[in-house]
């Protein structure tokens, strides 16, 4: 299971999301499994032929699930090439941990 605090180092790539907020109505309360991600989006599949590509950052909240792991995700936080974001908050954590350690 993933702890929420290291939530954003991980790969969003086949976890299912809902939609919580989003300043597009017609996104609010999709759900799908993610399939994709970008610097600024992520796609969902909704079903086997639909899919919804979603704008990162403006205040859009995903509920993402997988197996017993269930958290929201603030989109804000991760306006990064996903694999700059892994690298990026590693490294901060790690800069976090050797100032109070």
């Amino acid at each position: 299971m993933i702890a929420e605090a290291e939530l954003y180092q991980h790969e969003f790539i086949g976890m299912t999301a809902e939609v919580l907020s989003t300043p597009d109505p017609s996104q609010l309360g999709m759900t799908g499994v993610i399939v994709d991600e970008t610097r600024n989006t992520m796609t969902l599949r909704s079903d086997e032929s639909t899919y919804h590509t979603l704008a990162k950052g403006n205040g859009m909240k995903l509920r993402v699930q997988r197996e017993a792991f269930d958290a929201v995700l603030d989109t804000n936080r991760i306006i990064f090439r996903p694999e700059d974001r892994v690298k990026r908050l590693a490294s901060k954590n790690k800069r976090r941990g050797r100032r109070h350690g």
